[in-house]
């Protein structure tokens, strides 16, 4: 078995070029841990219809793997994940493969590691100083919401009981989160997660705008009266008109 403290295995880890959750043909093929905070409108670096439009193969996966913030996070890893096992008094193995729910398997995501003996997991985070205050009190669930949903996503993967999640701040920092299992959350998840696979992935239509940035992506010509936008549901109706008003005009012969 594979532990924490076996520097060996570190080594490995860190000598792995991509991980899981990098392989883009296998985030393309299902719903991963970072699909749920987009479905659930908390992703603050990705909309829903660019997720859905890189998985119907409309868009290019972004290559995330030679970002910087990923080789520090993947290189602080076994760091942190070593660190956690002696604060808590727990033996770990750390993990490199996919899980998938027996449920419904379309669901996927990896875990970074899980307690020996128990049906626990352990995510690891890294982040800046600059987020410091997106973290809450420790042992808490006050963590940000794009990795609350991502951590409950693998729960309902793995059918594990609850996870913690680890996360190094600026570099000299580790805070430590539980994160119980919530049928109830679990639950608005996966019925989220199903509509946006099957409605927006398989079905091929783009979801409904949350933002004024998500609506001009979907009807960019919107952006004549950009000043007009006051909400989602607001653009999204501007857009369509306008659409609407070029489409008639260009049956008709007009310019």
């Amino acid at each position: 078995m594979n532990l924490v403290d076996d520097q060996e295995n570190i080594l490995r880890l860190k000598s792995v070029p991509a991980k899981p959750e990098q392989d883009q043909e296998l985030r393309r093929s299902g719903m991963t841990g970072s699909d749920a905070g987009i479905c659930m409108g908390v992703n603050p670096f990705e909309n829903a219809t660019t997720r859905a439009r890189v998985k119907r193969g409309e868009l290019p996966e972004e290559d995330i793997s030679s970002k910087e913030s990923v080789e520090w996070g993947l290189a602080h890893e076994g760091t942190v994940a070593k660190q956690f096992a002696k604060r808590m008094g727990f033996k770990i193995q750390m993990l490199n493969r996919t899980f998938r729910s027996k449920e419904w398997p379309i669901a996927h995501g990896h875990l970074d590691a899980k307690i020996v003996g128990k049906p626990w997991l352990l995510e690891v985070k890294t982040t800046g100083e600059y987020n410091a205050k997106s973290w809450g009190k420790e042992f808490t669930e006050e963590i940000p919401p794009t990795y609350y949903y991502q951590i409950l996503h693998y729960l309902y993967c793995s059918g594990y009981e609850k996870a913690f999640c680890a996360v190094l701040i600026g570099g000299n920092k580790m805070r430590v989160y539980e994160i119980k299992r919530n049928e109830e959350r679990i639950a608005e998840l996966i019925t989220e997660e199903k509509k946006f696979w099957y409605d927006y992935v398989k079905g091929g239509i783009d979801p409904p705008p949350r933002t004024s940035e998500e609506a001009l992506l979907q009807f960019p010509l919107g952006e004549v009266d950009a000043a007009l936008l006051a909400n989602p549901m607001t653009i999204q109706l501007h857009a369509a008109v306008k659409k609407l008003d070029e489409e008639i005009k260009s049956k008709r012969g007009e310019r």
